[in-house]
């Protein structure tokens, strides 16, 4: 027996009493599978997994599509190039660890269906805040919901709960892609890190948030310097800092790029310098999208005030019209012969409707018999 919340909390009734976990929703209220499966190995071969000139350039290209991302956020000078990573990674399965309005999740959502892929994304959040960010209300979480159902992203998941809870959604090598943007101590950031590193695929990439930021408890910068020592890493180092490591145990196109990204630096500021000035555009270019739909929404506006503006003076000029024809009618009336004739007795209605006293002289008494 388990009974099941609006927001993707199942409680189980078992023998040993009641059981608390979170399931996978989608917008619309249906459940997602209670467990995401492991995700077939990438049979790629080693040769086909290395750089070439080509296939950066078709990244980068990528990056030049508008990406609609929904909600204003810093976070969105980085969508050019999540969607060349996954023009490149072609995930199976996205899963995003802190979500808040959703700016990365809407921009992995929308690149995906941009390019015609097929990627199961899962935002994970309680969406309640942190000591970090700030505790906000539930006004947050509702609309990231409301905008994923209007957006009507199929493969579109979210689990309301703490990270670590949610683990149990998600079989061992069954994520390909991961974004971590929860708390930003060294200490949970790291246990983000280990913990779900298990669930990564053998050809799995991780994105580190705030990579950049060195105050305030953010202390991400701390892991990424281990990391650096352990894994293919490149680290984007505009909008706070976002990294990049490739934790596949496969040969990978991925892997072979940060390699090469770390041996040559001119190459290195080459490609931080361009996906820096193309996320300042893809900012630019969004804020020009918004301030056109404002626009056409006060036209639409416009054009309904003056639509309403319209149908008032119409039924203005018909109610003078019809006051002009029963003041005529009135009149007409008025000078015909009847209501000439009539006078009197319209004059003894009035009266009679006053309580004068009619058919007896004033002061005279009557007596019965």
């Amino acid at each position: 027996m388990h009974h099941q919340s609006t927001d993707g909390i199942v409680v189980h009734l078992n023998k040993e009493g009641l059981e608390i976990s979170p399931q996978p929703m989608r917008a619309t209220g249906e459940l997602g599978p209670s467990v995401f499966d492991t995700l077939p190995s990438d049979q790629t071969a080693p040769e086909e997994a290395l750089f070439d000139v080509t296939t950066l350039a078709e990244a980068l290209a990528q990056s030049a599509i508008p990406v609609q991302t929904f909600v204003t956020s810093a976070w969105g000078q980085h969508a050019p190039f999540l969607l060349s990573l996954i023009s490149v990674l072609r995930p199976r399965r996205y899963v995003e660890l802190g979500t808040y309005f959703g700016m990365s999740f809407f921009s992995a959502c929308y690149g995906a269906r941009t390019l015609g892929l097929s990627v199961e994304a899962v935002a994970i959040d309680s969406w309640k805040g942190d000591e970090y960010s700030g505790y906000y209300d539930e006004d947050i979480f509702e609309q990231f919901v409301t905008l994923l159902r209007e957006q009507n992203f199929r493969e579109a998941y979210f689990i309301r709960s703490l990270f670590d809870e949610a683990l149990r959604c998600f079989a061992n090598s069954s994520i390909d892609l991961l974004h971590i943007d929860g708390n930003h101590s060294y200490e949970c950031v790291k246990a983000d890190f280990e913990s779900w590193l298990s669930k990564m695929s053998d050809r799995g990439v991780i994105l580190l948030h705030d990579t950049m930021v060195k105050s305030d408890g953010f202390e991400v910068w701390k892991l990424w310097q281990e990391l650096e020592e352990l894994y293919p890493t490149f680290n984007l180092m505009h909008t706070h800092g976002l990294g990049i490591v490739y934790v596949g145990r496969r040969p990978s196109v991925i892997a072979d790029v940060l390699l090469r990204l770390r041996e040559n630096e001119i190459l290195d500021s080459a490609v931080n310098q361009f996906f820096r000035n193309i996320g300042d555009l893809s900012i630019v270019r969004n804020e020009f999208v918004r301030i056109e739909k404002e626009r056409d929404q006060l036209a639409h506006e416009r054009d309904k005030l003056a639509h309403e503006r319209d149908k008032l003076a119409h039924e203005r000029v018909a109610l003078r019209s019809d006051l002009a024809r029963t003041r005529a009618q009135l009149s007409a009336v008025r000078t015909s012969a009847s209501w000439k004739l009539t006078k009197p007795y319209r004059r003894l209605g009035a009266l009679i409707r006053a309580g004068w006293p009619i058919g007896r002289k004033a002061g005279s008494q009557s007596y019965e018999e």
